[in-house]
């Protein structure tokens, strides 16, 4: 549940004192990260903060996206505190670009992740993100699969109904 992984998220940053929460999301294309931008956006209206123009940048889901999002936020107006990143690969880039720019993490602005990679524990500082079981989901697509080949389509009951499978908030140094 990408919505719910994500308001979590959000408001795990918030509970920590910030107010100016900015986001680096994928493609307007990827429904990956327009679930993820859609539990930002609610965990924000619940915490009744303003999202500013500007503190929405695509990132396009990838480490040079980040960074050029990054840039882009700590040169507004307004620069936020901290930077919810819907995917662990473009914290990377973020904690990269805010690093460059002479900023400390966490002291200075804030990171948040999203899926806990394997290198999220070992990033510098180690990256406080949200921890989607994949080797499980992928374990429960497959099984779906066969069970369908195997059966066919229409003897399957429940076949379209999604699963949830569990997030964790992994609190870390970032």
């Amino acid at each position: 549940d990408n919505v719910a992984a994500a308001r979590e998220a959000t408001a795990y940053v918030v509970a920590q004192g910030h107010e100016r929460i900015g986001l680096i999301c994928g493609t307007a294309t990827s429904l990956l990260t327009k679930d993820r931008e859609f539990g930002y956006r609610a965990a924000m209206r619940a915490a009744r903060l303003d999202i500013a123009d500007g503190w929405v940048v695509n990132g396009d889901l990838t480490l040079d996206g980040a960074i050029s999002a990054t840039r882009s936020l700590l040169n507004h107006e307004h620069p936020p505190t901290a930077i919810f990143c819907t995917t662990d690969e473009m914290a990377f880039g973020c904690l990269h670009a805010i690093k460059t720019s002479g900023l400390r993490v966490p002291e200075d602005v804030s990171v948040m992740g999203f899926d806990d990679t394997r290198y999220a524990a070992v990033s510098d500082p180690p990256l406080t993100t949200i921890r989607q079981p994949a080797e499980e989901i992928g374990e429960r697509v497959m099984y779906r699969m066969c069970r369908e080949i195997e059966e066919g389509k229409s003897s399957v009951r429940g076949s379209n109904q999604p699963e949830l499978v569990p997030h964790r908030l992994i609190v870390r140094q970032s």
